[in-house]
């Protein structure tokens, strides 16, 4: 029986492509005019990621990473749904990334902190035309990989992948799952080393029930089991290197599974400051974000 999580990435990739291709025959003529993300500028500095982890909020990294960015040098790129807490908190992104193709990703643009500020958009061209039309800033385009994991095994048909990428004329970037783990993959492309990643927990934290999370629904209606029997099959704790003992489950252990495939792949310099992340181990350096900056500027 596939899991929840096989089950949710087939049906992503069934249901929604097209809407994805309506999105980018809509954004075609900016996307062919536009540039790519291969164009924008190497990057000596650090980056810093920001997701939208729980370990954000309880830890206050954004005012961390907001009294350390001049004296880091660093370049601050954020997915969408923290652009605008980013900048509430005064801390100014150089860049947001945006994957999902939703119309709901207009609210992540909707502040006149967005219209007054520097930021330029990471956009995936399969971006909803009203997310286009809502930000007016610098736009640099990719083509996330769609069929990854379906390789057409005789070669008779056009691979989607590259069709996408010589009808839109923009790079294809891996398909890790979520748009944080996917701004560390642009950010390597960019050149910058290292890389810091804040926000991504790919966990709960260590206070929410089970209850309450997104999927539990998705995993009671699919394996019919009681609460208890589906807290044990489809979650887990972790205690962690940072000694927080987190909840996590399958999704974001499949996630998990696309981001550590790429970091052994690369050589990327990967520094964890997320105290509630299960992200750890072979090519990620696990640290709190004190620690790292003094280090960093020793």
């Amino acid at each position: 029986m596939p899991s929840v999580a096989d089950e949710i990435s087939a049906y992503t990739l069934f249901h929604k492509e097209q809407l994805w291709m309506d999105n980018i025959a809509e954004n075609l003529v900016e996307i062919r005019g536009g540039r790519g993300c291969n164009e924008m500028l190497k990057l000596t500095g650090p980056i810093v990621i920001v997701g939208a982890g729980p370990s954000v909020e309880r830890f206050k990294l954004l005012d961390s990473i907001k009294k350390d960015k001049d004296a880091l040098g660093a370049t601050i790129v954020t997915t969408d749904k923290m652009l605008i807490p980013c900048l509430e908190a005064n801390l100014m992104p150089d860049y947001v990334v945006t994957v999902d193709g939703s119309p709901i990703i207009e609210k992540f643009y909707d502040s006149k902190l967005i219209d007054t500020s520097l930021v330029k958009a990471i956009l995936a061209t399969h971006t909803h035309p009203s997310v286009i039309k809502r930000f007016k800033g610098d736009k640099y385009w990719f083509n996330v990989a769609y069929e990854s994991e379906r390789n057409l095994l005789d070669g008779s048909l056009p691979h989607i992948d590259r069709a996408v990428h010589w009808l839109t004329k923009k790079p294809i970037c891996p398909g890790l799952g979520n748009a944080g783990a996917i701004a560390w993959s642009l950010a390597g492309s960019a050149g910058a080393s290292p890389i810091v990643i804040c926000g991504l927990d790919y966990s709960y934290g260590t206070e929410l029930d089970a209850k309450k999370t997104l999927y539990w629904g998705a995993y009671k209606n699919k394996y019919g089991l009681s609460d208890a029997e589906t807290f044990d099959k489809c979650y887990r704790r972790e205690l962690n290197p940072w000694g927080h003992d987190v909840l996590t489950d399958e999704i974001w252990d499949h996630y998990k599974g696309f981001f550590f495939q790429a970091v052994k792949t690369t050589k990327i310099h990967t520094v964890n400051v997320s105290p509630y992340s299960i992200l750890h181990g072979t090519n990620i350096e696990t640290r709190n974000w004190d620690g790292w900056v003094k280090t960093f500027t020793k």
